[in-house]
């Protein structure tokens, strides 16, 4: 059903558990490194011939034929050490014309935007377990949907047996002017072989909560469906770049509010400033859900 798997690339290691991993120095592309640079594009191929559960298979042969092929084409390294290079042929771009022959058994592997499978980019931060974790989801849900969090729900559950907690009426937009009561809310993960651990994911959402500066309010009256414009829109003018980086800026400086934050229980530290990440979404979690469980 996904037509695809998950996959990463990091700064030692490159690869997912259906292809295996190899050192990412291995990785070649005509000869030469993966740069940080082909990781971040090849990241945000959003269009292709194949985009796992996003994928149109009558679609198919017309994105090949107009070329609207944003994915990359990657030799797997071979297991004996050796490199392996060369450049993808016509093979290639026929099985992604007719799809035949898309396996994660082949020399080549097709790999497109994360967003295909995980808009969110969380899902291998769970698969290492980490127990705080900060996400930014800016993608275009007037509806308040949140259906990139509930495919990350379901796939955490399904894949890894993983848990993840979280109440979206904080988030949800009501009203006739669509603002949410907060810019992001808290979610508990509860990883299967640690059950009684708390750990955290803040989840931040581009929405409005009616408090925002003049400047954000002055682009939203012009522009009603701001703050979730179509993310097709791929050439943002001065002033709509500034009101979506303002929006974020503001977004972020709302959860680190007094109010919300209380004083670090840190000896000698009566500021309100947290320590470290860790310190803040732990004291963030004491104020916001009720009935918190002490970290």
């Amino acid at each position: 059903e996904r037509k695809g798997d998950f996959f990463v690339f990091s700064k030692n290691w490159t690869g997912s558990p259906v292809v295996g991993y190899r050192k990412t120095e291995r990785w070649k592309l005509d000869g030469k490194k993966v740069g940080l640079g082909t990781a971040i594009a090849t990241s945000g191929a959003a269009v292709a011939p194949h985009m796992a559960l996003l994928s149109i298979s009558a679609a198919r042969s017309l994105l090949s034929f107009v070329n609207l092929r944003l994915g990359l084409w990657i030799k797997r390294p071979r297991e004996t050490g050796a490199i392996s290079v060369g450049r993808p042929s016509g093979l290639q771009l026929l099985k992604e014309m007719f799809g035949f022959g898309m396996s994660h058994d082949s020399d080549w592997l097709l790999v497109t935007d994360g967003g295909h499978l995980d808009n969110s980019g969380v899902y291998e931060l769970l698969r290492r377990r980490c127990r705080f974790i900060v996400a930014v989801d800016a993608s275009a849900d007037p509806d308040g949907e949140f259906q990139t969090l509930i495919t990350l729900i379901r796939h955490a559950r399904i894949d890894l047996g993983i848990e993840i907690q979280c109440d979206l009426n904080e988030i949800r937009p009501t009203g006739d002017q669509g603002l949410s009561p907060a810019h992001g809310t808290l979610c508990r993960i509860v990883y299967p072989e640690e059950p009684d651990v708390v750990c955290l994911m803040l989840y931040l959402t581009t929405s409005m909560t009616g408090d925002e500066p003049e400047l954000i309010k002055a682009y939203q009256r012009n522009h009603t469906d701001f703050p979730n414009q179509p993310t097709t829109d791929q050439f943002f003018d001065e002033h709509q770049f500034e009101a979506y980086r303002r929006l974020g800026v503001h977004a972020a400086r709302s959860l680190f509010e007094p109010i919300l934050l209380g004083h670090s229980d840190s000896p000698g530290s009566p500021s309100a400033k947290p320590s470290s990440v860790h310190d803040w979404l732990a004291r963030l979690y004491r104020r916001i859900p009720p009935g918190g469980q002490k970290l």
